[in-house]
């Protein structure tokens, strides 16, 4: 409305309509915004007028708000961008690490991407999709798989549902842990095989622009450690079923067979690195958007990096103690309904434990989200900080002044 973008395509008319029903002024107070600011920001976005980006972060996990953002960059005509906690997301995606999807980005239904990978592999693909890590977990569980080889990863530690996931990992028959580092999984892995670090690798990476830029090895593998691919390889012969790349120039080649963006680049990577186009398209997906409730179970906490209060070592350090104290941030909604203010005081929650935060009032956290920083927790005995900082955990917040009690969601 007033001079901004309107929705164009496949699904818009929907969509239309469910923007003209929304209650703009409730949409503002939830998120403690100015809906003047708000008319205004919507009249400055204007995709002819030059490039815009939505970028989503990883602790968007339910499909309606990643619906939303498809939206929303629709909308604008704008590039979608999903930030991943991990690196090298967009790059794993184009070489097909993911359970419904082939190299290049195609789909498993894709009968002519099939069709190309079973020639350059030299064996017969399956048509039924992989599991995701979800899948993988309840598997674990009931038995339907047996063994787990954790390829640089800890899930022990960064899954929200950690206690879910060690489960898992102790039904497990055999689990291989794959990994530069020490991490938490260590404790349920029954062989430890040493990664590189990626200073000890070649290979490129690729931004969630589609940013190709070359990985140099800066020094030889130390120890016994080696390129994930060589142990790869060298596992698949042992197993009898050898892969045909087998060597770093033959796993290029494959990329370059089955991913079409890539074919040219591994010889020719300027320093800066080349861009690759963008895929544009999607369906507007309409919904209904009713101002946010008080959530059921409690609020979740997500930690956020600040550093001068990550890790014991820097809260131990007295040059920095004139910095500013930890504080558990909360939306303006979520601070009122505790009943708990700016520089006020609120009793968070955690594993059976209490912790007395100040609190900060943040009018861009959504309703039913806590933000505190990373590794603080950790240095004051919180038992679960890991978890928190992809996707969050369950906490209860209080005001430290209520009396009786007072719960969010409680």
């Amino acid at each position: 409305a007033g001079g901004g973008a309107a929705p164009a395509g496949d699904g818009a008319g929907a969509y239309a309509q469910a923007l003209a029903s929304a209650d703009l002024g409730a949409l503002c107070r939830e998120a403690g915004l100015d809906p003047r600011a708000v008319e205004e920001a919507a009249r400055a976005l204007r995709p002819e007028e030059g490039e815009v980006a939505v970028l989503v972060g990883p602790g968007v996990q339910d499909a309606a708000a990643a619906s939303e953002a498809i939206d929303l960059a629709l909308l604008l005509r704008a590039g979608l961008l999903f930030a991943s906690a991990g690196p090298n997301l967009q790059g794993a995606l184009d070489m097909g690490l993911h359970p419904g999807l082939l190299p290049g980005g195609k789909r498993l239904s894709d009968s002519a991407a099939r069709a190309a990978c079973q020639e350059v592999w030299g064996r017969p693909l399956s048509e039924a999709p992989g599991l995701d890590a979800e899948g993988i977990w309840a598997a674990l569980a009931g038995k339907r798989v047996r063994a787990l080889y954790l390829l640089n990863c800890d899930p022990a530690a960064e899954h929200p549902d950690g206690a879910r996931v060690r489960q898992a990992l102790e039904a497990a028959e055999f689990v291989v842990l794959h990994a530069s580092h020490v991490n938490a999984s260590l404790a349920h892995a029954d062989v430890v095989l040493p990664a590189t670090t990626l200073y000890e690798e070649e290979g490129s990476v690729t931004s969630l622009e589609r940013r190709v830029q070359r990985l140099r090895r800066a020094i030889k593998p130390v120890g016994e450690a080696r390129e994930p691919w060589r142990v790869l390889s060298d596992l698949g012969r042992a197993m009898e079923s050898p892969m045909k790349a087998h060597a770093l120039d033959r796993i290029r080649l494959q990329a370059r067979q089955l991913c079409a963006d890539y074919a040219g680049l591994f010889a020719r990577l300027p320093e800066e690195g080349v861009q690759l186009a963008r895929g544009r398209g999607g369906r507007f997906q309409a919904a209904s958007l009713p101002p946010a409730g008080a959530p059921a179970g409690g609020l979740r906490l997500l930690l956020a990096p600040a550093l001068w209060l990550s890790g014991s070592q820097v809260a131990s350090a007295a040059h920095l103690r004139s910095m500013p104290r930890a504080a558990l941030r909360l939306s303006p909604p979520d601070a009122d309904r505790i009943g708990v203010g700016e520089g006020g005081e609120a009793d968070l929650e955690l594993s059976g434990a209490s912790l007395r935060l100040p609190v900060r009032v943040d009018g861009s956290l959504p309703v039913g989200l806590a933000q505190a920083p990373e590794g603080y927790l950790a240095a004051l005995g919180g038992s679960l900080p890991a978890s928190a900082a992809r996707g969050g955990i369950p906490v209860r917040v209080r005001s430290a002044a209520a009396s009786p009690r007072v719960e969010v969601g409680g």
